[in-house]
């Protein structure tokens, strides 16, 4: 697709992204029958219309059995519903599975806002009937399901959609961030980020809303959330190769429900940005149990958010001066500013700031690359997303976080800050897989279908961003956490390995003084290197094998201002082979370089608390 192709436009391609039993071998896998039924691209809208129908669910996931409460505003008109369970489906993209009709629904009320103040909550709420009541049949198969809602008057069109969570969840979970859908969730003028019912819109952290319910129509993908920016090209790729897969939300993760005994691996899809201590905690407890997790977005647990699932609330309120709450470590703030940074779940942390070079891969002989066919300092290819992670230097940094691409953006005006997709062997049986890009799963697949512009047209890839070399590292991280064999063959590898680099720190690069530890990383050491031996100002520091690409020095640097860290690769006899320096600034954890301030990041609102907060997680200098 072009950015010019015209939203009516449906372009159907059949060509088989793989073998659907390639990844299960087994037929009784039910993604694998589920697929062999015919598709359909009849769930498609040409011009949604939500300002003639729209709805929403008592709920975000049911298990199969379950009754969902449909909630429609028609305005008086009859409508009809037709629900599809959306998939691969020989590249049609979806499988029709129910649909009825409703010949009389009454006007709904106008919304109403409590708690309509500066500071306050401004939550929105319908009040609306309700106008159906769909069963979730004991046969439909876990997954995304997206419902058509049809005007039978004026022909008006919009969407709806649920999640079927499974009774059994699979060995692989595919978990939809939808939290995030709700906080950007701008119907009825009101989101998390805004409050347009004026003109300019109010955007600061003090006058945008604090609370959201998820029971009202989402203006995200006018009822389809985010799928379609985000989710769709992950899931139509993993069905297409048959991977025995289940499908779970935000709610049913801080529920304890999204995974189950021989579940093996979690993948967090798009833009995992809220969420709570509940949810948090059953990260640390799928972690214990042996579970991977692979965040394939980016801007990943950046903010902590409370939620009441009896009443269908999220509460972010941005500032600590303004949340009620009053347990300090579940302030609705940044992580970081509860003393719990980003990087302590999944191994990065948000970073800011213009893309600049290439996205290069490194670490390219370990498993992760396996069969990619890339080498060191090659070129994967743009990132895609508009939100993006990378490694900072704090005291939650993972000792042996390893980075596996690395991307160079302008940060903020004089220090350094890089995007990377990294890896992290938390414990023997479980890893943490950052992506660091929203975007990411757009790597892996172009659905057959194209959407039409309205999806976003900023952020919808123009074209194909297929990545094979991405295919098979996420087939071997797929096949690491579970034992299921990679269906991406094996990619000759092409190029010349990069030589021998530093990647962090940086020259130049801010670093916080001890009690933080230093942490140090390179790539593709000289052949024949047996250690790599650090120095800070000529003191060995720390002496590591050369294949862990990382060493943590948890003494840190104790004195602030200038110091020399030099890598140096050594032989057996401790010879050394080359040589490697940066010099750094050691500033004090109170000095304003790390210190929040995003007054200067346009994209956000500009920082109204009364002071500062100090944040253990900077790696680049946010002007004051």
């Amino acid at each position: 697709m072009t950015k010019g192709i015209l939203a009516s436009v449906v372009l159907l391609s059949f060509v088989a992204l793989g073998s659907t039993t390639a990844a299960a071998g087994n037929p009784s896998n039910p993604i694998v029958a589920e697929n062999a039924k015919m598709g359909t691209t009849s769930w498609f809208i040409d011009t949604p219309r939500q300002d003639e129908i729209a709805g929403y669910f008592d709920d975000v996931s049911y298990l199969p059995g379950a009754s969902a409460t449909l909630y429609v505003d028609s305005h008086g008109d009859p409508f009809s519903y037709t629900v599809y369970r959306m998939g691969y489906y020989q590249g049609r993209g979806g499988r029709k599975v129910a649909s009825g009709n409703v010949t009389a629904n009454a006007p709904q009320p106008d919304p109403t806002v409590t708690d309509d103040t500066s500071g306050g909550a401004k939550l929105l709420t319908t009040g609306w009937h309700s106008s159906a009541v769909i069963p979730v049949d004991p046969s439909w198969v876990s997954g995304y399901y997206l419902v058509k809602l049809h005007d039978t008057v004026n022909g008006g069109e919009s969407y709806a959609n649920f999640t079927v969570r499974s009774t059994t969840p699979a060995p692989i979970v595919i978990n939809f961030s939808t939290n995030t859908w709700e906080a950007y969730n701008q119907w009825g003028n009101l989101s998390l980020y805004r409050d347009a019912r004026v003109n300019p819109p109010l955007t600061s952290r003090t006058d945008v809303p604090h609370q959201v319910t998820f029971l009202r129509p989402d203006l995200n993908g006018y009822g389809a959330g985010m799928f379609f920016l985000y989710d769709r090209p992950l899931v139509e790729w993993a069905e297409s190769h048959g991977y025995p897969v289940s499908y779970s939300t935000d709610e049913d993760l801080r529920n304890a429900r999204e995974a189950g005994p021989q579940t093996k691996l979690v993948i967090f899809s798009g833009h995992e940005e809220y969420y709570s201590q509940a949810d948090r905690s059953e990260l640390l407890r799928l972690t214990a149990n042996g579970v991977s997790q692979a965040f394939f977005g980016g801007n990943a647990w950046a903010w902590q958010a409370r939620f009441n699932d009896g009443t269908h609330v999220m509460s972010v309120w941005r500032k600590k001066s303004l949340d009620p709450g009053v347990v300090p470590v579940k302030k609705t703030v940044r992580w970081e500013s509860v003393g719990l940074p980003q990087d302590a779940l999944t191994g990065t942390m948000e970073t800011w700031g213009t893309e600049t070079g290439a996205q290069a891969a490194y670490a390219t002989t370990s498993w992760p690359w396996d069969g990619a066919g890339v080498v060191s300092g090659q070129d994967l290819g743009p990132l895609e997303g508009t939100e993006f992670d990378g490694i900072a230097v704090n005291s939650a940094l993972p000792p042996n976080l390893l980075m596996l691409s690395r991307t160079p953006f302008t940060g903020m005006p004089g220090v350094p800050a890089n995007q990377a997709m990294t890896l992290w062997q938390k414990t023997p049986t479980a890893f943490v897989f950052s992506a660091g890009q929203t975007g990411f799963n757009w790597n892996l697949s172009y659905p057959g279908v194209t959407p039409p512009l309205w999806v976003d047209p900023n952020r919808y890839p123009p074209s194909s961003a297929v990545k094979p070399a991405i295919e098979r590292l996420v087939g071997n991280l797929i096949e690491r956490a579970t034992g299921i064999a990679n269906p991406i063959a094996p990619i000759a590898p092409a190029g010349v390995a990069a030589p021998f680099a530093l990647l962090a720190p940086q020259d130049g690069q801010y670093v916080m003084a001890a009690p933080s530890p230093l942490s140090v990383s390179w790539s593709d050491p000289p052949p024949g290197t047996v250690k790599i031996r650090v120095f800070v100002d000529g003191r060995l520091v720390a002496s590591q094998l050369p294949d862990a690409g990382n060493v943590l020095v948890t003494s840190g640097i104790t004195t602030l201002g200038l110091h020399m860290i030099r890598v140096v690769p050594a032989r057996r006899n401790g010879t050394p082979i080359a040589r490697l320096r940066e010099q750094v600034n050691v500033l004090g954890a109170n000095n304003a370089a790390f210190r929040q301030n995003d007054q200067h990041i346009s994209r956000l609102w500009g920082n109204d608390d009364a002071s500062a907060v100090p944040i253990e997680a900077c790696f680049r200098r946010l002007p004051a």
